[in-house]
């Protein structure tokens, strides 16, 4: 039914799972008794999803409130998340046109397999842990490291990460030129038609490739490896 899913809530971990069936589920989770109602704005009246915080409502981290939403196996339109703190954690696999996720303060972790036509990853301070990615987007830290592994691309990967390490892992059977504004520290991968500029450096891996891999780091070490 849903074409977007947009969560939106100041505080709290977002946590995202796969549902037993068809339908989303949502529950709020804490060490007081609270009710989705107390929290959350729930609107489905249209072809979107949107879960927001109640306008006022603050709750501290010591009520260890978190939201988790169950999504469907078959979902495959789009996922929007903003938060102001909180992590933002996906225990679920997904395959989504665009996945949008904007945090203030607090971890990303995606631990699954993530598939997506377009992703925006936006964290300013926190670390950003993903096991699996494939597509094409942008994946930002302002203050945290980045740990990605890329397992395909349709057009290129930005890796920004401004303090803070940046550390890749690559499917061997990858195509793709790494564009550095940095040379890695460590490079554990065969790269051909390597070329570096002052600082920037660039090299290819495997046959014809189209897309890039770009990273950009002002403090922190850059690390790719095969995972």
């Amino acid at each position: 039914k849903f074409k977007d899913i947009n969560i939106d809530v100041n505080q709290g971990e977002i946590e995202l799972l796969e549902s037993k069936d068809n339908n989303i589920y949502i529950a709020l989770k804490s060490n007081k008794n609270m009710k989705n109602t107390d929290y959350l704005n729930l609107d489905n009246n249209t072809d979107k999803l949107d879960i927001t915080s109640k306008k006022g409502s603050k709750i501290h981290f010591l009520n260890n409130t978190g939201i988790e939403i169950q999504i469907p196996k078959s979902y495959n339109k789009n996922i929007s998340i903003e938060t102001d703190a909180g992590d933002v954690i996906a225990n679920k696999d997904l395959n989504l046109n665009n996945l949008n996720i904007t945090s203030n303060v607090g971890d990303v972790e995606l631990n699954k397999n993530i598939k997506c036509k377009k992703f925006n990853i936006v964290n300013d301070t926190g670390d950003v842990d993903i096991t699996s990615i494939d597509g094409s987007g942008s994946i930002t830290s302002d203050v945290g490291d980045i740990d990605c592994n890329i397992e395909g691309l349709n057009q290129d990967i930005d890796i920004t990460s401004d303090i803070g390490d940046i550390e890749l892992g690559v499917n061997k059977d990858l195509s793709f030129k790494l564009d550095s504004d940095k040379k890695p520290t460590k490079i554990d991968i065969d790269l051909n038609n390597i070329s570096e500029k002052g600082s920037s450096f660039y090299g290819e891996h495997g046959q014809n490739p189209n897309y890039a891999i770009k990273t950009h780091s002002d403090v922190g070490d850059v690390d790719i490896e095969y995972r």
